[in-house]
């Protein structure tokens, strides 16, 4: 089967160039119940809170869940770093 997933652009229209969200896209399907994809949301949302990330969890409007945070990257000297807003 052909699909054409269509996702919300994860950067700001200032600086597409540089993403400032991460979804993480959970989907049930053969092997993957919709029990399951839940519990591996809040397996999902435990591991971002042990690293301090906060997320929020969204159905996608199709069959799964997305797990959101946001970041903003700054500079430091030559490597772009990641730190959660």
């Amino acid at each position: 089967m052909d699909v054409l997933e269509i996702h919300t652009w994860n950067s700001r229209a200032g600086s597409v160039d540089r993403p400032d969200r991460l979804v993480i896209d959970l989907d049930p399907g053969p092997q993957a119940s919709w029990a399951e994809v839940v519990a591996a949301a809040h397996d999902v949302r435990a591991a971002l809170r042990a690293e301090r990330l906060a997320s929020w969890v969204k159905t996608t409007g199709g069959a799964g869940l997305h797990h959101t945070l946001r970041h903003r990257r700054r500079l430091c000297g030559n490597l772009h770093q990641h730190r959660h807003l």
